[in-house]
């Protein structure tokens, strides 16, 4: 019995349903990777750009005769010349009002084949052990397709790429622009107006893809609150229904953890929209590290949070439930505007820092109880752990993985793994953290996934991809001492050895 299994029996518990990040079997794409309109000749193989001619069965309709010694027969051609024109002249008189057919068209201009772009050379190996040295001399026959959106354009700089995005989940940090009554399903009063005669809107704090959140005051008790409005989307306000009930439920239970999850006051419906009321929260933790410029936290207030968010989800696993999407948009200060103030970091720049860093757990719209029937992916794509990406099961231990990400990120600066494919998101753990457990590849029912004897193979990466990887520094390089502990104990590769809050907890903070 491997390690895997010994330590994780029946784990791979979760079902397949259809979704858009597992690759799928190799189908030729008309589309690029990297335009929304493809130029003419041009495909996807493999996630390479590659050329083909389009010519109809292979032959030009402008190629002219030559005879045996290369010479051209200029009778032959000047014969052809007359027959088109009178194709010419008929066609002219028979074509109709209506577009020609595309087999017609003169497609090119000067009949020359479009150049094949240049293969991608194969990159030196690693002098890290991630990728094994034996993969030279390996066949390419254990890897049998891969999609190619595994290979997105990048900036060369993580903080540029932070800069010229918006936020991971569509939202923007409070002053978003006016609510336009184009904006389908959407809650659209204005500041001011009153919500069931008695919320005032006072603020707008974020837009999304579920809906708006908004600043009020309950003019019946004269206090602030944040409201969530649901669009009127039949889907989205049965999942918000589900997630005020399992809020409500997580608020009652008692503990000192309840106080490390946001409070729900109430919800109701109104106009077809449904909406939830929050208590009053500051920043995300991602708005403070924006505001930051992306400058990492000092370690002092790192600890503080750690302490706080690894006791939140220990609260949530001791009830078995799975929040799912742990990432830094979803962790809020609870803190007073007047709690902050500015200093100067190691680095001489002036930051915005909360008098005490203390956080709650928010947005439980995908919270799964862990004898539920599950998904087969979770998270967003930069805090996901590896068990679900290669479609083993999940459960508490990967709630876990999209914690440590989240502590490396807070400390960095930077997203632990930036990325927007399978193939480099599991070549950059492999980097990063280390060999992927035999049991776990073994087990995998991704089976597209490029795995060589438990080592990824380097092979199904573009030259470019692989060159980012290359740059990674691993773990314990880059975070060192008990802080560098903890990350690579939360962080372990094999869920079954990933430490778990409660281990956390004992080993670094006193209860």
């Amino acid at each position: 019995m491997d390690d895997y299994t010994k330590h994780h029996p029946g784990y791979n518990d979760g079902y397949n349903d259809p979704i858009e990040d597992v690759p799928q079997p190799f189908t030729l794409s008309m589309e690029r990777t990297t335009t929304s309109t493809m130029k003419k000749g041009e495909g996807t193989c493999e996630g390479r750009d590659f050329n083909h001619d389009f010519n109809v069965g292979g032959v030009n309709d402008r190629s002219i005769d030559r005879s045996i010694d290369g010479s051209i027969d200029r009778s032959s051609s000047e014969k052809k010349k007359k027959k088109k024109k009178k194709k010419k002249k008929k066609r002219k008189r028979s074509r109709s009002s209506s577009s020609p057919s595309p087999h017609n068209r003169d497609t090119t201009s000067n009949n020359k084949r479009p150049k094949r772009t240049s293969s991608n050379p194969r990159p030196s190996t690693s002098t890290r052990g991630s990728f094994s040295s034996n993969l030279r001399d390996m066949s390419f026959s254990s890897i049998r397709s891969f999609p190619s959106s595994s290979l997105q354009p990048r900036s060369h700089s993580l903080l540029a790429q932070r800069h010229n995005s918006s936020q991971r989940d569509g939202s923007r940090k409070g002053g978003i622009n006016p609510i336009h009554p184009d904006q389908t399903f959407h809650y659209t009063e204005p500041r001011d107006s009153l919500i069931d005669n008695q919320y005032k809107i006072l603020d707008d704090i974020g837009l999304g893809t579920f809906g708006r959140v908004v600043k009020c005051l309950d003019t019946k008790t004269n206090t602030i609150c944040a409201i969530k409005i649901i669009r009127k989307i039949k889907r989205y306000i049965e999942s918000a229904k589900i997630e005020a009930e399992i809020i409500k439920s997580v608020n009652e239970w008692g503990g000192r953890g309840r106080n490390l999850v946001v409070n729900l006051w109430g919800s109701f419906m109104f106009t077809g929209h449904f909406f939830l009321v929050f208590e009053p929260l500051s920043l995300s933790l991602y708005d403070l590290l924006k505001e930051n410029k992306y400058e990492g936290f000092p370690m002092e207030m790192n600890w503080d949070v750690s302490r706080d968010l690894i006791d939140g989800v220990g609260f949530l696993h001791s009830r078995n439930l799975v929040h799912t999407d742990i990432k830094l948009e979803n962790i809020l200060l609870a803190v007073n505007e007047e709690d902050y103030f500015t200093k100067k970091n190691e680095k001489g720049r002036t930051i915005k820092l909360p008098k005490r860093a203390k956080v709650k757990l928010c947005d439980f719209g995908g919270a799964t109880y862990d004898n539920e029937r599950k998904g087969s992916v979770i998270n967003t794509r930069q805090y996901r752990a590896p068990e679900v990406i290669l479609q083993l099961g999940w459960s508490t231990p990967s709630d876990m993985w999209s914690l440590g990400c989240c502590l490396a990120e807070i400390s960095s600066g930077e997203l632990l793994f930036s990325t927007h494919g399978n193939f480099e998101h599991l070549a950059l753990i492999e980097r990063k953290v280390g060999r992927f457990p035999r049991g776990m590849v073994e087990r995998s029912k991704a089976k597209e996934l490029p795995f060589v004897e438990g080592w990824f193979d380097r092979r199904s990466l573009g030259s470019e991809s692989w060159r980012y990887v290359e740059k990674v520094r691993p773990l314990e390089e880059e975070f060192v001492g008990e802080w560098g502990e903890l990350l690579r104990g939360v962080l372990e590769i094999d869920p079954g050895r990933r430490w778990k809050a409660n281990e956390c907890l004992s080993r670094y903070f006193t209860r």
